[in-house]
């Protein structure tokens, strides 16, 4: 009887789950309730080629799968106290361990790299002759466009030597994409400590190089055969294409193949990333909870993007953002927090202002999240205190809308602009569009199979003057996604 009261329980319990997760993620959808998001963004397994036998079929029960990975991996009830309580315990037993093993590796990566230099001149970590760089990577320093902070002393002789910053940096999880990380900073005997989670591929650079070259050659393919075409690559940095990187995480290290990227673009397309070289620039630039670059970082992004722009258009000036921060400071817990379920710190969310004349865009439906709302509309909520306050709820993915067409019809500036873009474009997707007549955008970062997309048809169906692919790092550089330049092929 007991077993079958059991039985009989667990059904009902199984049961409830298999119904409410569908239940809550349509009601989600809706706009009737609001979920937390836990995350995890569920791709395609495979996706195949149009052409091939039964590509559609095939691409539709692809597409089916996802969606049921995804109903019952971010809509299951109370999943994320859970996991968060969990996470945060096995974090908790392993420290200890994950710490010593983390500074060991290290320890021995270093003398690798050291003694590999020395004796061949070879990067160790890649096991490939490292090519010399034969053009210069742009310089570009966030400070120019930061605000000066108050206070500032000018430079004197030091009297003692200079407080030398110490890191810390503790492995915390890692799944089939990403291996994920605390790194903590004492830059100064009075200084706060700096707290930030980063994430980094689990692909090593022996299979991240034939990516990066394909890419390259993908680029410079199509910037070829489109002569009349400008092309502008603008990778937004991750950590671990950073000198910080190569410092304490060197077995993680991919600034050596960013660099490298650089070099081998042609000539006729031009390029240009936010430099990050120090722990300063990383805290400045970017979320500490979030992989995303904050409100400082794209509006950097955006005054280099616009550099890039007048050097072939000279009468292009960057729009100079209000920020807005909010008196109520909104809190974000952001992707890497959330997905290693460790909700100790958390970002302020801010916002930029543009002032944009007036314009007509088209939301992207294909994509199940981003804004629903114009900037303007949402800025308006933030002000007057109407936001959403959910502990979970994504501020920097959800302010902005995914635009698919922007246009400014009182601009007759005669040039037309394809973006190519990932989540980290929508910010500036109309502040760069208002340097246009129409701008047509690609989003690849979708949790659906893209649809095939030809480029050069819609260059030509819109009369495309400049290109631009806005996209992080590792997805313009090394298709990690395998979605970023499909249409290029």
């Amino acid at each position: 009887m007991r077993n079958k009261i059991f039985a009989m329980l667990f059904f009902i319990f199984l049961f409830a789950v298999m119904i409410s997760a569908p239940i809550k993620m349509i009601l989600t959808n809706a706009g009737i309730i609001e979920s937390e998001n836990v995350g995890n963004v569920i791709e395609v397994e495979k996706v195949y080629e149009e052409g091939a036998f039964g590509a559609s079929l095939f691409n539709t029960i692809e597409e089916a799968k996802r969606d049921i990975n995804d109903i019952y991996t971010n809509y299951i009830p109370f999943y994320v106290g859970i996991t968060s309580a969990a996470e945060g315990f096995k974090q908790r037993l392993n420290e200890p361990v994950t710490s010593f093993l983390l500074e060991l590796g290290n320890e021995i990566m270093l003398e690798r790299r050291e003694e590999g230099s020395e004796n061949t001149g070879n990067d160790p970590i890649a096991g490939n002759e490292t090519v010399p760089q034969t053009e210069k990577v742009p310089e570009s320093s966030p400070e120019t466009s930061l605000e000066t902070l108050p206070g500032t002393i000018p430079e004197t002789e030091p009297s003692e030597p200079p407080f030398e910053t110490i890191y810390n940096t503790v492995y915390l999880k890692a799944n089939n994409l990403h291996r994920y990380y605390e790194i903590t900073a004492k830059t100064g005997e009075d200084d706060p400590l700096v707290d930030f989670y980063i994430r980094v591929p689990s692909q090593d650079q022996s299979k991240l190089r034939p990516a990066m070259e394909r890419q390259a050659s993908l680029i410079n393919d199509f910037a070829s055969r489109r002569p009349n075409v400008n092309w502008y690559v603008f990778p937004v940095t991750c950590f671990e294409d950073t000198e910080l990187c190569e410092k304490l995480l060197p077995a993680e290290s991919k600034h050596g193949l960013f660099t490298e990227f650089f070099t081998m673009l042609d000539e006729r397309v031009q390029y240009d990333f936010i430099k990050i070289d120090d722990i300063r620039d990383k805290e400045n630039l970017f979320y500490k909870t979030d992989h995303h670059w904050n409100v400082y970082g794209f509006t950097e992004g955006y005054r280099l993007i616009t550099e890039m722009f007048k050097e072939n258009y000279s009468d292009i000036e960057p729009r100079t953002p209000v920020i807005h921060t909010f008196d109520d400071e909104v809190t974000l817990y952001g992707s890497n927090a959330l997905a290693v379920a460790n909700y100790k710190m958390h970002d302020v969310f801010h916002a930029a202002d543009f002032s944009l004349p007036d314009h007509d865009y088209v939301i992207e439906s294909g994509v199940s999240y981003g804004g629903k709302e114009s900037i303007a509309q949402n800025l308006e909520k933030y002000l007057n205190k109407k936001h959403n306050t959910s502990r979970s709820y994504s501020h920097y993915i959800l302010f902005q809308p995914i635009t698919r067409e922007i246009t400014y019809p009182d601009n007759k500036t005669g040039r037309n602009l394809l973006i190519i873009g990932d989540s980290y474009s929508p910010p500036l997707l109309e502040v760069l569009a208002s340097h246009f007549d129409k701008t047509i955008v690609r989003y690849v970062d979708s949790n659906k199979a893209l649809s095939t997309v030809k480029y050069e048809e819609l260059i030509d169906q819109n009369n495309i003057t400049d290109v631009l692919l806005l996209e992080m790092s590792d997805r313009v550089i090394y298709d990690y996604y395998s979605d970023s330049l499909k249409g290029l092929k």
